[in-house]
């Protein structure tokens, strides 16, 4: 849509004249909201963070907790901390202090 055809509509709704929309833009060219917000959805969830994007200076104090690191570990118990297992998962270990 064109800065004339905006200007057109709006002396149309300022008017409150609606009798003649002859030289109305066809709106059926457009996207609805919903057709956008299902693109941008799609392509934020289609979107891969490239390998040393993220660096610690990035991110927000207290933002990254143990479930964000690895879902579906669980929270652990008293006296255990999360270790990885080298393979790129993670599990809950027991911690003894002397």
């Amino acid at each position: 849509m064109n800065a004339a055809e905006l200007a057109g509509l709006a002396d149309v709704a300022k008017t409150g004249s609606y009798n003649d929309l002859t030289d109305t833009p066809d709106l059926t060219l457009y996207v609805t909201e919903n057709q956008v917000e299902q693109s941008v959805s799609t392509a934020i969830n289609a979107y891969e963070i490239p390998d040393g994007s993220i660096t610690a200076d990035k991110i927000q104090d207290g933002a990254i907790t143990s479930e964000k690191i690895n879902a579906g570990t669980g929270n652990g118990g008293e006296m255990m901390m999360l270790m990885s297992n080298g393979d790129g998962t993670s599990s809950w270990v027991s911690v003894e202090l002397n």
